[in-house]
């Protein structure tokens, strides 16, 4: 992502997105565009919880959001099919349905929680790709811990290495631009400092890290219950999901 002005970014998507909508571009595209199948990623689904400060919240959809697209995905003519199926499916005869592969990363509880009754509802297969640090009750969700510690503090004063940080944050205002900041120079440079950063930024503002890891997602004894599931595939998403990895 680089130096990209990501909220920008999301913006631009979500405009385009409302325009193809509202001239009901998916039913001429569709045959052109929608090809063998598609892949759809998610991450946390649970209830809404209103907050003016929520730069993660891309990350998020909730329980009615997925059980309209898994009624818009059958309605549009889509077989909902496990990931393993897809491989065979990418050798589409003529006139074959098209597929839906549904995946969600990093083993958040919610999707247990929320997703797994919709999930089944609908009859759909779907692949949970754990990290397994956080299984273990170890390693480190920091785009989350950078946002709890941004969200409890009214200043911020901190160096990102030799570069030093005062930034205001008592308003939602001030908290997105100072987290816009903290992010981007984070990422623009090694993982130890962007971690060491963060660990100091949230033991400033009285944030549990491992806590947080403890309480958003599910440890291997869920996991050993949710494989028991019909439909449901346990993968591997790394094992401490690094900095790179698309995490926001």
């Amino acid at each position: 992502m680089g130096g990209v002005n990501q909220s920008l970014r999301h913006r631009a998507f979500s405009a385009g997105f409302r325009l193809l909508a509202a001239g009901r571009a998916e039913r001429w595209l569709a045959p052109l565009a929608r090809g063998a199948g598609v892949i759809l990623m998610f991450h946390h689904v649970r209830p809404w919880r209103p907050r003016a400060f929520a730069p993660n919240r891309l990350l998020e959809i909730t329980p009615a959001y997925l059980d309209r697209a898994l009624c818009l995905v059958r309605a549009m003519g889509f077989d909902l099919i496990a990931l393993d199926e897809a491989s065979d499916r990418l050798r589409m005869r003529p006139g074959q349905k098209p597929f839906a592969v549904l995946t969600f990363d990093d083993g958040y509880r919610d999707n247990a929680e929320y997703a797994l009754p919709i999930l089944k509802r609908h009859g759909a297969p779907w692949t949970l790709f754990v990290t397994a640090d956080y299984a273990g009750g170890e390693g480190r969700l920091w785009w989350i811990e950078l946002v709890e510690a941004i969200a409890r503090l009214d200043r911020i004063a901190l160096a990102i290495g030799d570069r030093p940080l005062d930034l205001p944050t008592r308003t939602p205002q001030e908290k997105q631009a100072a987290f816009e900041t903290i992010y981007w120079r984070l990422r623009a440079g090694p993982e130890n400092r962007l971690r060491t950063f963060i660990a100091k930024l949230a033991d400033q503002a009285g944030v549990d890290a491992a806590g947080l890891v403890r309480s958003l997602c599910l440890d291997w004894s869920e996991l050993r219950t949710l494989a028991r599931e019909p439909g449901v595939v346990i993968g591997a998403h790394m094992l401490s999901h690094p900095m790179n990895a698309g995490e926001a």
